[in-house]
């Protein structure tokens, strides 16, 4: 936690944005891994590490072709329109 706290200390200062959540999860894997080893780690999909860090790719992606798919259906029938008000 105080590696987390230091990480989130420095990012904050040198105005660089990062996820506390991201640097608290990140922080645990990397800790259990060096300190017991990755076997310990449950990485199944479903309920363990896999499913949280590919959110993390998801996510974004998601989150890119939803406000595509948006300002396109906004542009093309809002912006678009002859009767702009």
């Amino acid at each position: 936690m105080f590696g987390e706290a230091v990480f989130m200390f420095v990012a904050t200062h040198c105005a660089i944005p990062v996820s506390t959540t991201h640097a608290v999860v990140g922080g645990i894997i990397g800790v259990t891994t060096i300190g017991v080893g990755g076997h310990c780690l449950n990485w199944d999909f479903e309920n363990g590490l896999a499913g949280i860090v590919s959110s993390w790719a998801i996510s974004p992606a998601l989150s890119r072709i939803a406000g595509v798919v948006n300002y396109l259906g906004t542009h093309y029938t809002i912006m678009g329109s002859k009767h702009k008000g």
